[in-house]
């Protein structure tokens, strides 16, 4: 039995119960029941997705030059809007939600 990650990959029943038990190895206090298990796997894999896909648009951006990547000395990067770029992100982003479809607004 395979089941569909948030990548598109396939995962494994061996694959799912082997994240099931380091959880419950990680946290032997934790009891839950299977609906309990099942939304926070889920919830899990949603926020791997989130964060994928953020990291995936925040890269695209930079590339476009919509925004800025700045280096903070000891900390993470942080992401600002590109002071040049500040019309064409306007126009983009109106292009964005004009090719949304006006039945669904």
């Amino acid at each position: 039995m395979s089941l569909s990650s948030p990548s598109g990959t396939r995962k494994s029943k061996e694959d799912v119960a082997k994240e099931i038990l380091h959880y419950f190895v990680q946290h032997p206090d934790a009891a839950d029941n299977f609906l309990g298990i099942a939304r926070w796997r889920l919830l899990q894999e949603e926020v791997h997705r989130n964060v994928e896909i953020t990291e995936e648009a925040l890269k695209w951006l930079v590339e476009q030059g919509y925004l800025q990547r700045v280096p903070v000395k000891g900390l993470e990067d942080i992401f600002q809007i590109n002071p040049g770029k500040v019309r064409e992100a306007k126009v983009f982003i109106n292009e964005r939600q004009d090719d949304v479809d006006p039945t669904t607004k």
